[in-house]
């Protein structure tokens, strides 16, 4: 009987060596590897380019939007050198049970501190914060000694079913913030804000849909 190939894999390159890649191989689930090129200065047909802009979000948004109607029952979500932030890789994407997943991060979940929240991630020269993104997105308005869960490194899987939960003008309108530059704050803080994003029992806001 022919394994079912449920798993997408994505990937946002700029200069890494992806040599990595041909382990994946041996998962019999992937059915395929998307790699998004950023090195503008060595692109090929062999890979799907992109500007170089937006950091990993970007990227994650990019293929979101563009593959919304066609996503795989489960998305992984990967760095060009994904093995900093985690470097028992492998051993999560094949011990993956794709019957019950949501979003797995593939690195150990941590508490973000009221400081970073409220302070470090100030978007000039707007002056907006982590907690402006809770609010504006989510209603949540984050109280001055409440601590938010992050998954640092930003890779993870996640099932179609929490992605497609929200609606895809919503990813279009946030793939608006990391589109301007190459190394845009907003990236940072989407980095801090994917398990919200995709957690499907945490209601929008709709004021987004005044900007779309």
């Amino acid at each position: 009987m022919e394994m079912n190939k449920n798993i997408d894999i994505i990937i946002s390159k700029y200069k890494e060596d992806l040599s990595w890649v041909d382990k994946l191989k041996d998962n019999k689930s992937i059915n395929n590897v998307f790699i998004y090129n950023k090195d503008i200065e060595h692109q090929d047909d062999l890979q799907i380019n992109l500007p170089n802009i937006g950091r990993e979000a970007h990227t994650y948004l990019y293929h979101i939007v563009h593959n919304y109607e066609k996503l795989n029952e489960i998305n992984i979500f990967l760095q060009g050198n994904p093995f900093d932030h985690s470097k028992n890789l492998f051993w999560h994407i094949n011990q993956l049970k794709t019957n019950n997943i949501k979003i797995y991060p593939f690195n150990k979940i941590t508490i973000e501190d009221k400081y970073s929240i409220h302070r470090n991630h100030k978007i000039h020269p707007n002056g907006l914060y982590i907690s402006y993104f809770m609010d504006f997105l989510f209603d949540h308005k984050l109280d001055i000694n409440e601590n938010i869960l992050v998954n640092y490194g930003a890779q993870f899987a996640c099932a179609k079913k929490n992605i497609i939960n929200r609606p895809k003008d919503f990813y279009r309108f946030l793939l608006k913030f990391v589109s301007y530059e190459q190394n845009p704050i907003e990236a940072y803080i989407f980095e801090r804000l994917w398990l919200y994003i995709f957690d499907s029992n945490i209601s929008l806001n709709n004021k987004y849909k005044l900007w779309i």
